[in-house]
């Protein structure tokens, strides 16, 4: 068996087979234009403010005690400024209402769980603490899952801040 060159392979599959009463249809394709002008779109427009009317206002400051979101870590202190302001009714939209909830026995539902439950087998949580000392060393501490017992420390040469979403 001869093999034909790539070229003769894609022009025989064009043309149409002798004896074939109908040919295969052509498409009529072309080349889209940009896209885009090069101009900025318009921006969105901004809601306008809604203007309430406060009717009356009350300001309590507050201890609160919240428990630790993990075990082994100490309870979170500390004080806060309430204000409940009562406002006379805006006249707003009613939201829509919410979407109706998938049954739990649907087989799609219980089909994408299962793949969801597939591949997301669990997680697993690094916290880092960073102490950076005279712009030219970071201490590093790195905790798996929040557990203080299998903590790793070490020292880096690298100034941290610069990894560091705020200024300073």
């Amino acid at each position: 068996m001869k093999i034909l060159p790539l070229s003769l392979f894609f022009l025989a599959g064009w043309l149409p087979l002798s004896g074939q009463e109908n040919p295969i249809p052509r498409w009529d394709l072309t080349i889209p234009g940009p896209l885009s002008d090069g101009k900025p779109p318009q921006p969105t427009p901004k809601p306008e403010p809604i203007d309430f009317e406060v009717l009356t206002s009350h300001t309590q400051r507050m201890d609160v005690t919240e428990a630790p979101e993990l075990p082994g870590l100490p309870p979170v202190k500390g004080t806060i400024k309430v204000t409940v302001q009562m406002v006379r009714d805006p006249g707003l939209p009613d939201p829509p209402p919410p979407l109706p909830a998938l049954p739990p026995d649907d087989p799609a539902v219980i089909a994408r769980m299962k793949e969801f439950q597939e591949h997301n087998r669990g997680r697993k949580l690094i916290f880092l603490s960073a102490t950076v000392y005279d712009h030219s060393r970071t201490f590093l501490r790195i905790y798996s899952n929040g557990k203080l017992d299998g903590g790793i420390s070490a020292f880096s040469n690298l100034d941290f801040n610069h990894f560091s979403g705020f200024s300073t």
